[in-house]
This record gives structure tokens, C-alpha cells and sequence, in this order.
């Protein structure tokens, strides 16, 4: 073989020298904490999760405390502990019913069941075991409420196709992990204790922006409080940490609030403070906790197993009207437009506030009345399950005969 002289050694260095700048220059982007939000990492052998970026509160200063459960549903029950619904309830029941309240609708009540999503919806089409099941129906399908999809563990109905249309306003926009250390495979990728302690200062941050997190714990830890898995007494603050005990997290449950001295003999801030937990066993579930319990931020550090938000877009989920045509010599109309959901409780179409004589049918993006024959002309509005008006739409109608009506194109649209 041909030695190179020193001249051409010195030049390969510096070629190789210059690809390697203008990787650097090329690549640095891909750096940026913009970018960190459209990363993803491994989950299994051929799926991906898409990681989260910090919180826009990420780096201030964050407040001691944070309790959500003012915004939370009532503490819900899965039944049988192994029907894996646990998931369902951390990331549908609890995680999307707070973001609703929180970020569209701080006036709902959620001690009323119409104001829940529902268990049943998600979990009956395959949305137990892992968030990203969850999630990737809540993307696709949206969700209806619990009052019209109740969750009985022993029956698994499939949503009808009117509830398949009520779900349609209320889907998510995405999901991420903050942590995830099972990545959804069927083997862990890593057993706790992790080496790398999970980033609860930014979980933190995220809770102090009003999101609800769903985590995964071990239900059978040492001591951990009872109630149809293991037999721990009852108590405020959780922070039991067994080297011989080998940790298996299994279950899910939902954090809503941190506070930093909520255990004030701690012997250090990680055994001082802690996040507030909210199990899906019932109120009855860690005695006057009614449900809820604090887990230390040293237990959170190094044996949660996962942690994920999830996000809605800005959008109102009122309905909007976009147009109309006519049918059947003008007696009937057919409007176009979104979040119509479907027939059920106040939804309906009145004509200058005269209600249509009957919906002949109802989608979330069009619905077909028959027009009442004492409207002329005003607006048109279509009302969703909850009596929300969309906007005005202006018509205008004309009789053909001494019995029909016809509506003609409308004038304008009002927003």
C-alpha cells in the first residue's frame, strides 16, 4: 500500500475537518429548544412517542404550590383493579375533563356527568394498557361525555353512530412524554430505580400552566396505601423507598398539584415535597384522603415509570354554520358547517327563533330540518347538545304555494 506523504495526511485532516464544521452548522437546529418539541424518541421496536418540550414556565419561578382538584371530575372507580380502564381514566376521565374546565369551559360543573368524557368511549375501542392508545383515538375520534356513554367494566358496547358524531368537537390536538422509561414495548426499557432521575421541575412546570399529568406507579410498593391491591394503611404523604423491594409499575393514575413542603420534616426538599396523586379506586380508596395522596418528589425522581400531557387546540367547540342548500321543493334544509355533534339533549335549528318542526338527521358537520312554515326571514341558528348557539346565519324565504316554502340563498354570514 502507498504511503501518504505529510502534506496529504494534513490535507484529508483538514477536509475531514471542514465536513465535520458544516455538520455542526447543519445540524445545530436540530438543538434548539424549538426543535425539542418536534423530536421523538424510541417506544418499542416500531413505534415512536413524541417527547415534550419544556414548559413556557419552564426556568421562571414557579409557585410553592399548585392544587388543581378544584378543576378535577369526582373521583372515579374502575371496578375490577386488573381491567387495565386505569389508563382510560388517568388520560380521558381526569387528564381531558380538567383541560376542558381549565382551558374552554371554567364554568362547567363536573360533578355533573355531562361534563365528564367518558371512560367507556375511548377504552371500549381499545384505549387501555398505555396512553398513546388513548391518546391516538382521542386525536382521531374526539370523545363524547359520561352521562351519554356510561363505563360498566362488564359491558364493552361499541359507540353508536350518533356517538361517534357527538365526539367529533372534542379532539385533542397531541400528546407528549415528559418521561417515559417503558416507551410501550412489551419489556421495559429500564426498571427503576432510573439511573436518570425523571425532570419533575419540569412536571411541575407544567401543572403550574394548569395541566393535569398521567403517570404510571407501582400499586404494590411497601406500604402503599390499600384498597383492592395492597394492604398499606392509609396515609397523607407517600415516600416509601425499599432498595431490596424490586419495583414493577402498573398502574396509572393522574397528578394534579405539587407542593413543596407538604412533608415539612423532610429531611431534604426531595422528602419535604411531593405531587398530589388521584387514584381511579373510588373516594373511599386511602381513608380521609378520600382518593388522593402526596408521593414524595425523591419516590416520583426514580420510580414513575412514565409521565404524559396532553393538548387541545385553541378552537371554541361551538357549532359554526358555513352554509345551506334545499331540498324537496324548499321544505327542507340542509346546513352545513362544524361541532353540530349530534341529536341529543338541547341540540336543534331554529329559524328567526321559530324551532324547526323535526331534524331529520343530524351530523357533527350537517344537519337536515324541515323549515317551519310561519319563517320569513332572520337568522338561522343551529343549537349543540349543550344549547350553545352557533352563529347567525341570515336567510330569507319565499312561498311557492299556498303550503310550501323555499329558502333562497342566504345573505350574508355573521360571526
Amino acid at each position: 500500500m502507498k504511503k501518504l506523504s505529510r502534506n496529504q495526511i494534513a490535507g484529508c485532516i483538514s477536509i475531514v475537518g471542514t465536513c465535520l464544521f458544516l455538520a455542526v452548522i447543519f445540524f445545530l437546529p436540530c438543538f434548539t429548544s424549538e426543535a425539542i418539541a418536534q423530536t421523538t424518541s424510541r417506544s418499542g421496536d416500531d413505534e415512536l412517542t413524541p417527547v415534550a418540550h419544556p414548559s413556557r414556565l419552564y426556568g421562571t419561578t414557579l409557585p410553592q404550590s399548585v392544587d388543581l382538584r378544584s378543576e378535577m371530575p369526582p373521583v372515579g372507580d374502575q371496578g375490577d383493579v386488573w381491567s387495565q380502564s386505569c389508563v382510560t381514566f388517568a388520560s380521558v376521565y381526569y387528564q381531558m375533563t380538567q383541560y376542558v374546565k381549565h382551558f374552554k369551559h371554567p364554568s362547567w360543573d363536573l360533578t355533573n356527568p355531562e361534563h365528564q368524557f367518558s371512560v367507556a368511549f375511548i377504552f371500549h375501542q381499545g384505549g387501555g394498557g398505555y396512553p398513546p392508545n388513548s391518546y391516538e383515538l382521542l386525536m382521531e375520534l374526539g370523545c363524547v361525555d359520561t352521562a351519554e356513554m356510561q363505563y360498566n367494566q362488564n359491558i364493552l358496547n361499541q359507540p353508536t353512530n350518533a356517538q361517534i358524531e357527538a365526539a367529533k368537537p372534542y379532539k385533542i390536538s397531541g400528546y407528549a412524554a415528559l418521561w417515559d422509561h417503558n416507551g410501550g414495548g412489551a419489556q421495559a426499557i429500564e426498571s427503576p430505580p432510573y439511573a436518570r432521575p425523571n425532570p419533575i421541575n419540569n412536571a411541575k412546570a407544567w401543572l403550574a400552566d394548569g395541566h393535569v399529568l398521567s403517570v404510571c406507579i407501582d400499586p404494590n410498593a411497601p406500604q402503599f396505601p390499600g384498597g383492592g391491591r395492597c394492604d398499606g394503611p392509609p396515609t397523607v404523604f407517600y415516600d416509601i423507598i425499599d432498595p431490596n423491594y424490586h419495583y414493577s409499575p402498573g398502574h396509572a393514575v393522574a397528578i394534579c398539584g405539587y407542593n413543596d413542603n407538604i412533608n415539612p420534616s423532610g429531611k431534604d426538599a426531595d422528602h419535604r415535597g411531593g405531587f398530589l396523586m388521584v387514584n381511579s379506586e373510588g373516594p373511599r380508596w386511602n381513608g380521609d384522603m378520600h382518593g388522593y395522596i402526596w408521593l414524595s418528589y425523591a419516590y416520583v425522581k426514580q420510580y414513575v415509570e412514565y409521565c404524559f400531557i396532553m393538548t387541545m387546540d385553541g378552537e371554541s367547540d361551538a357549532p359554526v354554520i358555513t352554509g345551506c342548500t334545499t331540498q324537496d321543493g324548499g321544505s327542507l334544509v340542509t346546513i352545513s358547517g362544524t361541532n353540530f355533534g349530534s341529536y341529543r339533549r338541547l341540540a336543534g335549528v331554529t329559524f328567526n327563533d321559530v324551532p324547526a318542526a323535526n331534524i331529520i338527521s343530524i351530523t357533527n358537520d350537517s344537519v337536515t330540518v324541515r323549515v317551519p312554515h310561519c319563517a320569513t326571514s332572520g337568522p338561522l341558528v343551529v343549537y349543540n347538545w349543550e344549547g350553545t348557539p352557533s352563529n347567525s346565519f341570515s336567510f330569507e324565504v319565499v312561498a311557492k304555494t299556498s303550503t310550501w316554502i323555499d329558502v333562497v340563498n342566504p345573505l350574508q354570514l355573521h360571526r
